[in-house]
């Protein structure tokens, strides 16, 4: 029984070692000050699942190709709806992220009907300036839908790694061998 306990906690100890922190930032945006794409005003509302570091924090930063396979991500401002799932583009991007909270950001996404964009207003490379939601759609003519200066909110929620199963699963089998081991102990008295 030690033997197992010991494998049980060395397999335990390398998947968390090796597990990575996901998460998904949900962007929800303030209504549009302008909209002239949709007969209410709309909003941008944006998701990104990514990895950024093992304690929430630091940067990623990338053009259109650069760690987008790494990224799942989907973004709407009323009938302009976007995602990678639907080969669109993720054409820029910029997080900062400090603890689990989206500090400063860039995303600009599109297809061939049109873009979403937002911008904070401490963007490093653009910083001071004023935060910009903005959604255009150029099919039947440019139309647009714009919001300055009034940034809207993230919300994270952290997502289960594949390392998380894995410590579930080997806590499962711990549990199962020494209940079959109590059984046989109980039979042979």
């Amino acid at each position: 029984m030690n033997l197992l306990r010991l494998s049980a906690t060395l397999l335990l100890t390398a998947a968390s070692a090796l597990s990575a922190q996901a998460a998904t930032y949900n962007y929800t945006g303030n209504e549009f000050a302008f909209d002239g794409i949709n007969p209410t005003n709309s909003r941008v509302l944006a998701s990104f699942t990514f990895n950024v570091a093992d304690d929430y924090s630091g940067s990623l930063d990338g053009f259109r190709g650069s760690h987008t396979n790494q990224i799942t991500w989907s973004g709407s401002a009323g009938a302009l709806e976007l995602s990678s799932s639907a080969s669109n583009y993720l054409n820029r991007y910029y997080f900062q992220i400090e603890n689990g909270i989206v500090k400063a950001w860039y995303f600009s996404m599109s297809n061939d009907l049109g873009e979403i964009m937002s911008l904070s207003a401490n963007h490093v490379r653009y910083a001071p300036n004023e935060a910009i939601d903005r959604a255009t759609v150029w099919a039947s003519g440019v139309k647009g839908a714009v919001l300055i200066g009034d940034q809207g909110t993230w919300t994270t929620s952290p997502v289960p790694e594949p390392a998380s199963y894995l410590m579930f699963g080997a806590g499962l089998a711990v549990l199962l061998a020494a209940r079959r081991k109590q059984k046989q102990s109980i039979a042979t008295q």
